[in-house]
């Protein structure tokens, strides 16, 4: 069976199976979430649930960091089997041109990256605050928060926007 993962199609398998994973992964946490929407109360009990439970907190959270992990570096060890086995050189700046010439894929790119803004704007000092890192600094902790969530999300629409507007 190991070496069915070292083939391409074994690879390309465990990429997909990874997917299927974090894929529902997000269903679960939408559904979780949208709570919030219908029954603050249900999402309250749902979170604490969640946040207290030992199989969630050591045995679920160390699975989906290795999901996350193993499936962006699966992508990467596919592009580049990929492209040795075709002869192919890296072309990454054509392709990434090419990517934003249709005015409907860059809006979508454009929106998605606002709402990672808005992600990144609450999360990114909920995670140090969770692991006490906001302790006497959490003005600088919101600030730099602030910050990477605009500067982040900018980047990229720019980037976007940029190759569209100039392809």
């Amino acid at each position: 069976m190991s070496g069915f993962f070292k083939s391409s199609i074994g690879r390309k398998v465990a990429m997909a199976l990874s997917a299927f994973f974090l894929m529902f992964f997000l269903l679960q946490h939408l559904a979780i979430n949208i709570l919030s929407v219908f029954s603050p109360e249900t999402f309250n009990e749902v979170s604490h649930f969640m946040g207290t439970n030992p199989v969630v907190q050591f045995a679920l959270q160390p699975v989906l960091i290795f999901a996350v992990v193993f499936h962006f570096v699966m992508g990467f060890i596919l592009e580049l089997k990929n492209s040795k086995a075709n002869g192919v050189s890296f072309r990454y700046h054509e392709e990434l041109k090419h990517k934003f010439v249709n005015p409907i894929r860059v809006g979508a790119y454009v929106i998605a990256f606002v709402f990672l803004g808005l992600h990144l704007a609450h999360g990114f000092t909920s995670a140090f605050q969770s692991m006490g890192g906001t302790v006497g600094r959490k003005k600088a902790a919101q600030n730099i928060g602030k910050a990477y969530s605009i500067i982040i999300p900018a980047g990229f629409i720019f980037i976007a926007l940029y190759h569209h507007f100039n392809h």
